[in-house]
């Protein structure tokens, strides 16, 4: 983290998080795969879904990112395509977070509906938030 992080790691960990537990993962219909950006257009809701590190990506870049893993967005664009809040992160947290997204594992949706984290999925965000809380 740099000087210029204008909020801690925990923080943004913590908040992205929910934002996903909140809208869903940004999972392909009918498959295991996670993308960027997903429309669900079979169903009544077409709003876009995002992956956990598009969430920090300044709205008007998102499309470039489709498709990209977070490691590959950042080594070509810099810490400049996230939104303000969000920049002065190790491009490695964000492939850490990108990956807590992606893997099916960290994730539970419980008996109402709702998603959260399992219990792996909380000990690999702690873990997260320990490593870049240095």
């Amino acid at each position: 983290m740099t000087e210029t992080t204008l909020i801690r790691a925990e923080e943004v960990i913590k908040e992205l998080v929910g934002k996903i537990c909140k809208q869903g993962r940004a999972k392909m219909p009918n498959s295991s795969q996670c993308d960027y950006i997903v429309y669900d257009h079979a169903g009544p809701d077409t709003t876009a879904k995002y992956c956990i590190h598009s969430l920090a990506v300044k709205p008007e870049m998102r499309i470039d990112c489709k498709a990209k893993s977070a490691s590959t967005v950042i080594r070509k664009y810099g810490d400049k395509i996230h939104q303000p809040k969000y920049q002065g992160f190790p491009s490695e947290m964000w492939s850490d977070l990108q990956g807590l997204h992606d893997q099916d594992f960290y994730w539970n949706v419980t008996d109402s509906g709702d998603l959260k984290l399992s219990a792996y999925g909380v000990a690999k965000m702690k873990s997260i938030i320990k490593e870049n809380e240095k």
